[in-house]
């Protein structure tokens, strides 16, 4: 499978502006947000499918009420449309469970 090519500035910065609740920390895309357990468990069922589809797999943490989602794309060392991907899916689906 060829892997994509880094994401521009422009793209990311673009990208993030869409997607208020993600932030760039340390060149990986990040998600902190309060979520029922049950929300959570939900969406990481949810993107497993899609995960393994791309071969890009996310650092996801759930707690009581809480929700960490870290990506980037490992072969690259930064973001990609395979980051944008999986992490718009996750946004679409939690934005019909809130």
């Amino acid at each position: 499978m060829t892997r994509p090519p880094l994401a521009s500035s422009e793209e990311l910065d673009a990208w993030l502006l869409a997607h208020p609740e993600w932030k760039l920390v340390a060149g990986h895309l990040l998600l902190e947000r309060a979520v029922p357990y049950r929300v959570s468990g939900a969406l990481a069922a949810a993107s497993v499918a899609l995960a393994d589809e791309i071969d890009h797999h996310p650092i996801m943490t759930i707690g009581f009420n809480s929700l960490r989602i870290e990506m980037w794309t490992h072969d690259r060392g930064g973001i990609t449309d395979l980051d944008f991907r999986l992490a718009t899916f996750m946004d679409e689906f939690l934005a019909t469970r809130r």
